[in-house]
């Protein structure tokens, strides 16, 4: 899943910003960031990275685990 992120997100928090876009927790996508699945500009970010205008945000979701 990729965003691309817009003016009125400067400054967010990266996992407030994906908790108000996608279906997840933000727990969840705190998660995701520490496990390196999601990514800024194709670098690795820490939960706390602060959103820029024009950031192109790409979440990479884990593969499911069969039952």
């Amino acid at each position: 899943m990729e965003f691309k992120a817009e003016r009125e997100a400067c400054g967010q928090r990266i996992d407030k910003y994906l908790t108000e876009r996608i279906d997840k927790t933000r727990s969840a996508i705190s998660i995701l960031i520490e496990n390196g699945r999601v990514t800024v500009n194709n670098a690795i970010i820490s939960k706390n990275y602060k959103v820029k205008e024009n950031d192109c945000i790409l979440i990479d979701y884990p593969d499911p685990v069969p039952l």
